[in-house]
Parts: structure tokens; C-alpha cells; sequence
């Protein structure tokens, strides 16, 4: 049994204020929330996340999270397109998704998909 869906998902954000064209930055640990409904995989679970997201910031939306990975701090390289982040599932899903632009931080990066993705992360 489920404890919610992405419907559940899109109807939070919409309750607190998200709307259409929105720049939303989250960080989550989203398996505190339970089981998600048809999420059989990591990927499935993304993927209904991602929908639910967008559903409600449409197009013109951005979703934003952190990636930190603390490279610098702990004398390893940094290299965006693979050093992993230390902040989570969900951050994760967003740092792997093909759509998603992350910034050059060697600690404290982040991610986003959207509209406004390479504002938020070229520089």
C-alpha cells in the first residue's frame, strides 16, 4: 500500500504557494515520506516526481537543488558532470537527469532543471 502519489506531490507544492514559471529550490529527503505510489524503481520514483514537479511549475518552471560534494574541503577532484553529490536521492535524481545544468562549486554545487537552469548554475 502507498502512503501517497504524485498527485499528492503536485497538490503540496500547490499549497504552498508554487505556481506556474516559478524558480523552486528544494532539499528533501524524500524517503521519510513513505512509499510513492507505482514507484517500483529508483527511476519510476523520478519520474513521478519529476511530473508532479512540473505539473505545477509548468514550462517556464525551475527546480533547483543542491549537490553539494565537498571536494575541495577533502582534497578530491571536482568534475560536474560525475562527482557525485552528498545531498541525497533526490538530489541525485536531478544531478543524473539529461536535462539538468549543475554549477562548477567544487563544494557547495547545485542543480537545476528549467528554464532558468543555466542562470542559476553557469556562473
Amino acid at each position: 500500500m502507498a502512503d501517497y502519489t504524485g498527485s499528492d506531490i503536485a497538490a503540496a507544492l500547490a499549497a504552498v504557494g508554487v505556481t506556474a514559471g516559478a524558480a523552486v529550490f528544494s532539499h528533501s529527503n524524500v524517503g521519510f515520506f513513505g512509499r510513492l505510489e507505482g514507484a517500483t524503481t529508483p527511476a519510476a520514483c523520478w519520474e513521478i516526481y519529476r511530473s508532479a514537479i512540473f505539473e505545477v511549475l509548468g514550462a517556464s518552471g525551475t527546480f533547483a537543488v543542491p549537490t553539494f560534494s565537498y571536494s575541495s574541503c577533502n582534497g578530491r577532484p571536482f568534475d560536474p558532470a560525475v562527482t557525485p553529490g552528498q545531498c541525497g536521492m533526490l538530489s541525485e535524481w536531478v544531478r543524473l537527469d539529461s536535462a539538468a545544468v549543475r554549477s562548477a562549486d567544487p563544494n557547495f554545487s547545485v542543480a537545476a532543471i528549467g528554464r532558468a537552469a543555466h542562470a542559476l548554475c553557469d556562473d
